[in-house]
């Protein structure tokens, strides 16, 4: 029977992994440092 504490903390991480690749997708659609016009 897996804990819920261990549940709980693959949820975060996948919901942390799933909120980095959502950012990195804006980032490359509007980039933060735009140098060149």
């Amino acid at each position: 029977m897996p804990t819920s504490i261990g549940w709980d903390c693959g949820g975060l991480k996948l919901s942390l992994q799933r909120h980095n690749e959502g950012q990195q997708q804006y980032d490359r659609v509007f980039p933060k440092d735009i140098s060149s016009p």
